[in-house]
């Protein structure tokens, strides 16, 4: 109850307000039903959007979230009571209609049944997440040039109550992405069709969404979850609303197009900021590798949409400083160091952030060294809880404890804060600094402030962690590392082999810790990918020191 409580005071007065009536009533009834008559708009158009992920393999198999599961196509179990929800929720996004490998017979056919099995307020299928993402998805697959085939009655009727629906039922309980998503969706519904009520969702839409992007969208360009995932999938909602905006013009949509130019750029050159030198996102609080689009193919759209041009190459060298997400690092040939000194999410809805308050990715020669450890799933898991841990971090752990008080799934009662102290560039280093106050609430009042002082053109990083309170406390270091790599003690260092070969591409060195005594190679869980969980190394150092304390130590390339 008490975590509850202290999750509850951090929320918007009226976001609490709907979580109590979300609780009470689970969704408002739409009072009336579709008109007799409905109109589409016959001069709806889209460019051709970015082709979804293949989703469904063959012979009735769909995988989503890693988890494989063959479905009878003649009797599709829409509720699929056993399996994940968000895997029942994917089976509803119906993103693999816009996948270039499913044939348009499958998609009439599926529709149908959809459609057939699943009247209004049915679980899982009428919650206004997914039903936002299917809205979207059924209008991309109606004006593409695959339409012919299409029960294009039955979707024309079936999009006019799920509009009606959604625009009854807007997640302002859970506000951030699931927001944006209903309006995203009811403005596309609310263009897709003529009338005074499409033309209530459109106006309504653009009312919303021009405070919502404003909101959600940093200046630095970063969305404010700080997940590169969900920044992704946000980036690529605003592009295609910008493909809506533009291909249908004249609608009370159109005020939003220039706020939606702006943040599309910002938004695409964020991306690449924090993009890996092997093209894939870091992983940093909610964020696996897999379900978003990837940065060349949302660059690539935006070059469609809105010619959009990169500020700069993707291999460029360069100082990256994004200081209102809180991520700070450099590129420099093929390294990469992203550091998180930011806060784990806006506060009221901090649930796709983790314990990894001035924790890193490190990528060396284009691969990855020292890695975050991901996420595989959304369950009140073993994993999930790992995931969102400190342990799960680069970080130190006072105590046993975490950094912020997180619980549940997607719950934080008292988030960490966060403050970035100073940063300095010069002709051959970059100096940054941060610290967080999680560990305040702990006897010795402790604030954890870390530098990291870099020299990329040696390949060379060295660390500072200086532990500032009162008391003897114990002092627990994580550092994790790709799986493709192992950590063996060395004359005091430790260095970082290639598991296939031996073959040495970094080294680690403390110079004030007796690491024969206090270190050990521990085992982690490294989750790219939803549903792929992989044993890692993980080098930790355990000590029981009286504050203030400082640890240094030193990353080096080979």
């Amino acid at each position: 109850m008490i975590l509850a409580t202290r999750t509850a005071s951090q929320l918007k007065p009226r976001q609490l307000l709907w979580q109590i009536y979300r609780r009470l009533r689970r969704s408002t009834p739409v009072a009336l039903p579709a008109p007799d008559k409905i109109t589409p708009n016959s001069d709806f158009k889209l460019l051709p959007p970015v082709p979804a992920a293949p989703s469904y393999e063959s012979d009735g198999t769909f995988r989503f979230i890693g988890l494989a599961h063959r479905m009878n196509m003649s009797a599709i179990d829409w509720q699929c009571s056993e399996l994940p929800k968000l895997w029942r929720y994917n089976l509803h996004y119906f993103d693999y209609l816009v996948a270039p490998n499913f044939r348009t017979d499958q998609a009439a056919a599926l529709i149908t049944d959809w459609i057939n099995q699943n009247p209004i307020g049915t679980e899982i299928a009428w919650e206004p997440y997914p039903a936002s993402l299917r809205l979207v998805n059924w209008i991309k697959l109606y004006a593409s040039p695959q339409r012919a085939t299409l029960p294009l009655a039955q979707m024309e009727r079936s999009l006019y109550v799920q509009g009606r629906w959604l625009a009854a039922n807007l997640e302002y309980h859970i506000q951030a992405n699931h927001l944006f998503k209903n309006l995203k969706a009811m403005a596309f519904v609310g263009c897709f069709f003529r009338g005074n009520e499409a033309a209530s969702w459109r106006a309504r839409a653009s009312r919303l969404l021009l405070d919502e992007i404003q909101e959600q969208f940093l200046p630095d360009g970063g969305h404010y979850e700080r997940s590169p995932m969900y920044h992704a999938i946000c980036t690529e909602d605003v592009l295609d609303l910008l493909n809506l905006i533009l291909q249908n013009p004249g609608s009370e949509l159109d005020t939003l197009s220039e706020p939606l130019h702006n943040t599309a750029r910002r938004a695409l050159d964020y991306l690449r900021d924090v993009t890996m030198p092997d093209g894939d996102i870091a992983l940093l609080n909610d964020s696996a590798i897999g379900i978003a689009a990837k940065t060349e193919e949302l660059t690539a759209y935006a070059e469609k949409i809105i010619s959009y041009e990169p500020s700069h190459a993707a291999d460029e060298s360069r100082v990256i400083k994004l200081s209102d997400a809180g991520y700070y690092g450099y590129r420099y040939d093929n390294d990469m160091l992203l550091w998180d000194c930011g806060p784990i999410g806006p506060e009221y809805q901090p649930g796709h952030g983790h314990c990894d308050a001035l924790s890193f990715e490190l990528s060396l020669k284009g691969r990855r060294v020292i890695v975050d450890s991901g996420v595989c799933d959304y369950e009140d898991s073993p994993t999930r809880r790992y995931a969102r841990s400190t342990e799960g971090h680069n970080t130190i752990r006072i105590d046993g404890a975490e950094q912020s008080e997180i619980w549940h799934v997607f719950r934080v009662a008292r988030p960490a804060s966060v403050q970035q102290l100073d940063m300095s560039v010069g002709q051959h280093s970059i100096s940054v600094s941060g610290v967080h106050h999680g560990y305040r609430r702990l006897a010795g009042k402790i604030d954890h402030k870390r530098r990291i002082h870099a020299f990329p053109v040696e390949g060379r990083i060295e660390v500072q962690d200086v532990l500032s309170g009162i008391g003897t406390h114990l002092i627990e270091l994580f550092v994790h590392f790709h799986p493709d790599l192992y950590a063996t003690a060395d004359y005091g260092r430790f260095l970082v082999r290639e598991r296939n070969s031996s073959t040495p591409v970094a080294e680690i060195a403390f110079a004030n810790i007796d690491s024969g005594s206090a270190a050990k190679i521990g085992q982690g869980i490294y989750m790219p990918e939803f549903g792929k969980a992989i044993p890692n190394d993980v080098l930790v150092i355990s000590l029981r020191r009286a504050l203030p304390a400082n640890l240094s130590w030193t990353i080096k390339r080979l």
